[in-house]
This record gives structure tokens, sequence and C-alpha cells, in this order.
């Protein structure tokens, strides 16, 4: 049986995040890896719990308050305002979700957050990619592409692992101490980072296909680096 591409795109992102994420996650705890390990296995399968079983039964809940309409028609503004929430709410709740173990609190220290919040960025970064590549799999488009033509999904996977790194950092700024101000400031970045997909999806911004995958190729790794950027400057930007 034959490997669909996208399976082979997705292994290569994986390798990539692995090898440059992981690398530098190991480089920062020199060896202390035990904790950074165990939260980066729960941190596999978050994705899938929070969209299969959290994200769907919402969605179909709000899809039959709004009526939306099963295919065609006009999608309601408040049905499409609401969703654009669902990523930014639920996925940076289940990533500090390990924390409330007590276990998991103890082991935070001042000195690993950053590797910490990096590692659980990956792990739940690397579920979100083989979950999307499974979608992508059904797609009778996609299986005709080879897995180097994929250069849209391998960029896009890869800068979400690291956004995703970036954003638990900052929550996990928050473990013992003004909890709701830090994670409110992640899922106002996670939400500033997808808001030129809400905006093409709800036609504020009207351009062509190829200018708007060109916005929304750049746009994330404008904002990774801004981010990167930011965090180096050791959360100034939080004080």
């Amino acid at each position: 049986m034959e490997i669909p591409n996208v399976y082979i795109a997705a292994i290569f992102t994986t390798a990539i995040a692995l090898a440059v994420i992981g690398g530098f996650i190991a480089a920062l705890l020199k060896g202390r890896t035990k904790t950074a390990v165990w939260l980066g296995l729960i941190s596999l399968p978050e994705f899938v719990i929070v969209f299969y079983l959290i994200r769907v039964p919402v969605d179909k809940l709000l899809q039959f308050i709004f009526a939306v309409p099963a295919s065609g028609g006009a999608i309601p503004f408040a049905y499409s305002l609401i969703s654009f929430f669902y990523a930014p709410v639920t996925e940076e709740l289940i990533k500090i979700s390990p924390f409330l173990i007590p276990f998991f609190r103890q082991q935070l220290k001042t000195t690993n957050k950053i590797a910490v919040g990096m590692t659980i960025g990956l792990g739940f970064g690397i579920s979100e990619m083989w979950t999307i590549a499974f979608w992508l799999s059904h797609n009778a488009l996609i299986s005709r592409l080879h897995w180097h033509q994929l250069g849209g999904y391998i960029e896009e996977r890869f800068v979400a692992c690291l956004l995703h790194g970036m954003f638990t950092i900052i929550a996990i700024q928050g473990i013992n101490k003004k909890l709701l101000k830090y994670v409110l400031y992640t899922m106002g970045l996670h939400a500033l980072v997808n808001l030129p997909i809400f905006l093409f999806g709800i036609g504020v911004f009207q351009a062509d296909k190829n200018t708007a995958a060109h916005v929304l190729f750049l746009y994330p790794i404008l904002s990774a680096i801004t981010l990167g950027i930011l965090l180096v400057k050791r959360y100034k930007f939080l004080k």
C-alpha cells in the first residue's frame, strides 16, 4: 500500500522540528530532560483530544443555534466570529493542563520555563501536524501532489510548532501567579496570528488566490520572528 505523499511531508516536517526545536530544547536542558520528555509525551494527544472531544461538539451545537447551512449559503457572522476563537481558547488551555498535576508544577523552575514551554509546544504541534496530514490524505487534489510540492504544509506546520512553543512559554509564566493574565496574553497572541485566515474567510480582504496564499504563507513566519525577538528580550512586553 502506497504511503500518502502528505504523510511523507509530515515525516519530513517532524524530523526537522525534532532536530531544530528538539535540539534547542536539549541544549537548554543540558541533559536534564526527564520532565521535559514526559511533558512532551503528554502533549502529543492534546490536539486530537481538544479537537474531537471539545471543538467538534461545540461546533455542532453552534451550527444548530445559528442555523449554519450544511452546504452553500451565507455563514452567519456571529458563528464565524465565535468559531474564530476555538483554537486560541481551547488549545492554550489544554497545553497548560498538565500543570494541574502538582508534580509538574513543582518541576517548573525559572531556569527551565523556556525549554518546558517549547517542549509542550513541540508535542502539541506534532499532534496537530499529523491530524491535519490525516485530513489532507483524503483530499483528492492534495493526493496528486508529490510530497516536496507541499511546501505550504511543511512551512506552516513547522512554524506552528515554534509558535505553540512560544505561546506556552508565555502562558507558564503565570503558573503559581496571575495565571489568567498570562493565559489571556497567549490567547490574544494566538488569535492575532490566526487573524488573516479569519479576515480572508469573511471577505474583509478581497484578494486573488495567489496574493492570499502569499499573505498566509509569510504572516506566520513574521509573527514567529517577532514573537521570538520579544521573548529573547526576557518577556519585557509582559512586565
